[in-house]
């Protein structure tokens, strides 16, 4: 399983994963019965996706070389088999250049859109947005709050790393939602948000997409609900030229009761 960006795969290209990753699979509980080291630890290491809810891609990313490993070895040892079709080393250049033409789409894709953003995106985006916009966020927010001034924002880090001020996500992310399929709230109920808003007593929200995040959606639904259900406790004070881009100054006189 794969994190929210990754869920729009053609079924074709689900279609061929699904079988590599069994046939790579197969050949590592082979090797398991066999009571060899590194299948044990790459069957372990796979279990945890199991019992332990996380973001599932950047942790298959590594063990994805020893998965190759074995879907190679599959193909060689059938090698002979398919001798009819062509000498087992005319297959294996075959499917060598197939591996090297995708990645070099796939990184010429990435330079291509991180070149027209300015930032570093790997995929395009149905609404394009620019680096210039977040410039926007950091120039408004570096001259008209205090160093002291503490800021609740999706985009944490970046917008401490860029403008100085204490900044902290207004949730605890649940990776069994954002990730698994699970239906509870991915970012916790809004009345949870709120709290930590309180808690944390910041006095502005900054609201700007989130490409690639699977926080992106459920963040902004968290700020249309408090819209609705808590007018007035949300003040605009920043709009960017994209309209995406807000900064919000939390009104003590409408603070919700929660």
């Amino acid at each position: 399983m794969l994190s929210m960006p990754y869920m729009a795969a053609p079924p074709l290209a689900w279609g061929f994963l699904i079988v590599a990753g069994a046939i790579a699979y197969l050949g590592i509980i082979k090797q398991l019965c066999q009571g060899r080291v590194l299948p044990c630890f790459l069957t372990g290491y796979s279990l945890l996706f199991l019992i332990w809810p996380w973001p599932p891609a950047r942790f298959l990313i590594p063990i994805l070389p020893f998965l190759l490993a074995y879907l190679l070895n599959w193909f060689w040892n059938q090698a002979p088999r398919l001798a009819f079709i062509a000498r087992p080393m005319i297959l294996g250049i075959i499917g060598l250049v197939i591996l090297l033409g995708f990645n070099i789409t796939l990184v010429h894709r990435a330079v291509a859109v991180s070149q027209s953003m300015h930032y570093p995106y790997v995929e395009r985006m149905k609404e394009p947005l620019s680096w210039s916009s977040y410039e926007g966020i950091f120039k408004w927010i570096t001259a008209h709050t205090r160093p002291q001034d503490v800021i609740a924002s999706g985009l944490d880090t970046m917008i401490y790393l860029y403008t100085n001020r204490c900044t902290f996500r207004p949730f605890v992310g649940r990776p069994a939602s954002l990730f698994y399929g699970d239906k509870g709230p991915p970012l916790g109920s809004v009345e949870e948000m709120i709290r930590f808003i309180k808690i944390y007593k910041a006095r502005y929200l900054v609201h700007t997409p989130m490409p690639l995040f699977s926080e992106e959606k459920p963040m902004d639904e968290f700020v249309d609900q408090v819209h609705r259900k808590y007018p007035g406790w949300l003040k605009p004070v920043y709009l960017g030229e994209d309209n995406r881009f807000v900064v919000f100054e939390l009104q003590p006189d409408h603070e919700p009761d929660v």
